[in-house]
């Protein structure tokens, strides 16, 4: 028989300190990447170098998988590489075992840190699998790759600081004034209103503006358009919370126009999170919206206005949109 020995005796005098760090044993205990090299003299000196591949199971009371790659070379011959594979198990005490057929090996878990193994030490009969003519006993410690720190006692309270008062100092001379910032952008606000209220303004008498398509209005841009671009307001970050539609003659005044619809817009969205529609015969002529749509600062608004059912815009339209700013 060849025995491949390695640091058994080392490994044996860590099982009884170093068993566990009061966590309970089980298969999970052995998992991940376990190296290890030995070297014994059978006859001729022999070596050999491998490694444990340990996947632990769902739930950890089950068995694990395992994988075990092993070069063995004598001094003066040739490296045979075998491979093996099955399932281990881990019991309470420690006790590790494979079921495999081509290889019985057996061992012990030792210096558990985390609930982990840093270290098992093995007895691994490999039988007829070496050309040696004779069975091959490898017996040594795998340690795992990276290990698994240890967690130490905590240590005792530290000596509460001492109070120390000190001297208020004396107040510091009044800087100069700062420079006068740059001028924000102006706001027209809806008379009698809070300052978070943006007053769109009142259309007037636009003369016979197509609206069929949709006209566009803007806070401080005066006449409508038919081109989104000329209505388009930057706003600062907020939200629009409420909108506020009035006319002063029935919509049903320009040909075929039985209903205005309006919509404030993000940018070229111009949604329903804010919208509101005037229906031919309504009393008051007058709608009103208190969903909201979200700005992103620099986002630009403006308002829509469309004639549903064709016709031209001959009326005055007052429009006023809520604006909270953000914090």
């Amino acid at each position: 028989m060849v025995v491949l020995a390695g640091t058994v005796v080392v490994g044996a005098l860590l099982v009884g300190p170093l068993r566990g760090d009061g966590a309970a044993l089980d298969t999970c205990t052995a998992q991940g990447i376990y190296s290890f090299s030995v070297l014994a003299d059978a006859g001729s000196t022999v070596q050999a170098l491998g490694f444990l591949s340990l996947t632990p199971p769902n739930p950890c009371t089950g068995l694990g998988v395992f994988l075990a790659e092993v070069d063995v070379k004598p001094l003066n011959g040739a490296t045979q590489h075998l491979t093996f594979a099955g399932t281990y198990f881990v019991d309470a005490n420690g006790v590790f075992t494979t079921n495999d057929p081509a290889v019985n090996l057996t061992g012990l878990v030792t210096q558990v840190a985390g609930g982990i193994a840093n270290s098992i030490v093995f007895v691994a009969n490999f039988g007829a699998a070496f050309s040696f003519g004779a069975p091959v006993v490898l017996a040594g410690v795998a340690e795992r790759n990276p290990p698994v720190g240890f967690i130490g006692p905590t240590g005792a309270q530290g000596l509460a600081g001492l109070p120390r008062i000190g001297i208020q100092g004396i107040q510091g001379a009044t800087g100069a004034t700062g420079d006068t910032g740059a001028t924000g952008p102006e706001v027209v606000l809806l008379n009698g209103g809070t300052t978070n209220d943006f007053f769109i303004g009142s259309l007037g008498s636009p003369g016979n503006l197509d609206c069929t398509g949709g006209c566009f209005f803007g806070p401080g841009k005066g006449s409508p358009s038919t081109f989104q671009s000329n209505a388009q307001v930057p706003m600062p970050a907020g939200t629009a919370t409420r909108l506020l539609v009035f006319i002063d003659t029935d919509p049903d005044t320009g040909p075929d126009v039985q209903n205005w619809n309006i919509r404030v817009c993000v940018n070229a969205t111009c949604g329903t999170g804010l919208s509101c529609t005037i229906t031919e015969g309504d009393v008051p002529l007058q709608c009103e919206d208190t969903g909201s749509l979200a700005f992103a600062d620099q986002d630009l608004l403006s308002v829509r206005a469309t004639a549903v059912e064709g016709g031209e815009l001959a009326t005055s339209l007052g429009r006023t949109v809520e604006y909270m700013r953000s914090p």
